[in-house]
């Protein structure tokens, strides 16, 4: 979400996930294109792709329903019942590692890992194994986001990391949040 506007951060906090990215506006967006309509918006983005994951589909529902409250669409209480109020932290950037080579990959880290500049993140090997890359993090953060797919082009978008003051109260609240 684009947290400039008052109303926006409101209704991100609100949605309940544990960690919102400070998104900026990006030229020729829909999220541009519904700003300038007054229209406040927020992306969500879980789970991964080819594949439905309950727990993050039940997240994203219950993000939706808060939101409806606070916007008056629905009355409190009408669709859940209330959850307790967890601390939510802001990453005021992010940046995705890409993958140098193609091939295929294991992942030595999990979402909610903290790491550091310099850390091995994966390994990206040719089909026979023959010829390793290292996949490291440039910078300290979190992990908030990571391709399952074994296999990756060049370019793939693998591991999302996002950059915070402070990293260790966030890793705790990503292992409590469910």
């Amino acid at each position: 979400a684009c947290l400039d506007e008052p109303e926006t951060k409101d209704l991100a906090e609100g949605f309940g996930t544990p960690v919102i990215i400070n998104s900026k506006l990006r030229d020729g967006s829909l999220r541009e294109a519904a700003r300038k309509r007054n229209v406040h918006t927020l992306v969500f983005e879980g789970g991964e792709a080819l594949r439905f994951n309950e727990s993050v589909i039940r997240t994203g529902i219950k993000g939706c329903q808060s939101v409806m409250e606070r916007i008056g669409m629905i009355k409190p209480g009408e669709a859940r019942p209330k959850r307790k109020k967890r601390e939510t932290f802001v990453a005021q950037s992010s940046y995705w590692i890409r993958a140098p080579h193609s091939g295929s990959f294991r992942i030595h880290k999990k979402i909610g890992d903290q790491v550091n500049s310099g850390d091995l993140l994966a390994v990206i090997s040719d089909p026979f194994g023959s010829e390793t890359f290292k996949v490291e993090s440039f910078r300290r953060g979190i992990i908030i986001g990571l391709s399952t797919l074994p296999l990756v082009n060049r370019g793939d978008a693998m591991i999302h990391i996002a950059l915070f003051d402070d990293s260790g109260k966030v890793t705790e609240a990503l292992r409590d949040f469910d």
